[in-house]
């Protein structure tokens, strides 16, 4: 198990979808700062030549709150697009990073 979570953390998919996560505003004001990651990723990412596919979760958590990160990808010659990154805080609503 811990060779499926270091091959999605070091994943080019989770580093997009974790890095606008983290930097989104409305999520730092839910979860406060500083953001940390939690341990456990569960979902696929699949990379073949220069396209891919990847649906996981992971957990991210601030002084306020904690969440979990569902990110939706695809991979082609342009890099990784995403249809979704959802932030759900435990204790607030959804957050849909890719809507202003």
């Amino acid at each position: 198990m811990f060779v499926v979570f270091s091959f999605i953390k070091s994943s080019e998919a989770y580093r997009g979808a974790h890095d606008k996560a983290i930097h989104d505003p409305r999520v730092i004001a839910a979860l406060g700062a500083p953001i940390k990651d939690g341990y456990w990723v569960s979902g696929t990412v699949n990379v073949r030549d220069h396209s891919g596919e990847a649906d996981f979760k992971f957990p991210i958590s601030g002084p306020k709150d904690s969440a979990t990160v569902h990110a939706i990808g695809t991979l082609d010659q342009n890099g990784w697009t995403y249809g979704e990154i959802e932030v759900t805080p435990k204790n607030g609503p959804p957050i849909d990073v890719l809507k202003p």
